[in-house]
C-alpha cells in the first residue's frame, strides 16, 4: 500500500502510523504474533531473526566463518566481497564498480 504524500507534513505522518498499527494488527490477527518478535535466535552469536531461512542463511554465511577476502594494499579483511569493494573505494579510491576491482581482491584459502 503506497502513502501518498500531500504538502501538509502532518497527515503524512498520521497517515504512515496508521498503516504501521493496520499492518502489526495484520500480523498479529493472522500470523499470531507481532512482526516485531524473533523467534529464531541464532546459538552462536544471539542474533534474532524473524524466519528460520534467514537464520539458516546467517548460519551459513557469516556467523562463525572467517574472513576469507583480504585487501592487497592493508590488513582488512572481511568475509564478503562487496564489502571489499567498498573497502577498497573508500579507504583506497579504487572505484567499486571499476573492472579492475577483481585484481584488487586477494582470496583466502580456508584451509
Amino acid at each position: 500500500m503506497k502513502i501518498k504524500k500531500t504538502n501538509d507534513s502532518t497527515s503524512a505522518t498520521t497517515e504512515e502510523r496508521s498503516n504501521r498499527r493496520l499492518i502489526e494488527q495484520h500480523y498479529v490477527k493472522f500470523h499470531g504474533r507481532s512482526r516485531r518478535s524473533s523467534d529464531y535466535v541464532c546459538s552462536n552469536c544471539g542474533k534474532s531473526f524473524v524466519n528460520c531461512a534467514r537464520l539458516k542463511s546467517h548460519r551459513r554465511r557469516y556467523c562463525g566463518v572467517m574472513a576469507n577476502v583480504a585487501c592487497k594494499y592493508c590488513d582488512h579483511r572481511t568475509k564478503r566481497v562487496w564489502d571489499m569493494k567498498v573497502h577498497l573505494s573508500g579507504v583506497h579510491g579504487i572505484h567499486k564498480n571499476s573492472t579492475e576491482i577483481v585484481s584488487h581482491l586477494v582470496k583466502i584459502d580456508k584451509s
